[in-house]
């Protein structure tokens, strides 16, 4: 594959990742979860600025701390939380799961 300046400024999904090395089990399936989600983000080309991925309960909860755009939240706080962020950001994009 050769390198254009059109290759270089795209974003790659370990643009979307932070440092942190996941924790999950061997084998879990939110190892995959967070792989699509961050792939999704470089396929899209959004700004890491740009994005808020909100946390809800149990394991997939750690999935905004490995991720370099990130709201996290109490347990169970999570609509709200979603809320408080298109409240406060004009230009969001509907989420994806449920406000």
């Amino acid at each position: 594959m050769s390198v254009t300046a059109e290759t270089m400024n795209k974003p790659t999904p370990a643009d979307y990742r932070s440092g942190i090395k996941p924790i999950w089990c061997p084998g879990c399936g939110d190892y995959s979860v967070l792989l699509e989600i961050t792939k999704a983000l470089a396929a899209l080309e959004l700004p890491s600025e740009e994005v808020a991925i909100i946390s809800g309960i149990g394991c997939s909860s750690r999935i905004p701390a490995y991720s370099s755009s990130r709201v996290s939240s109490a347990s169970g706080a999570a609509p709200s939380a979603s809320k408080w962020v298109r409240a406060s950001c004009r230009s969001a994009a509907p989420s994806l799961g449920r406000p």
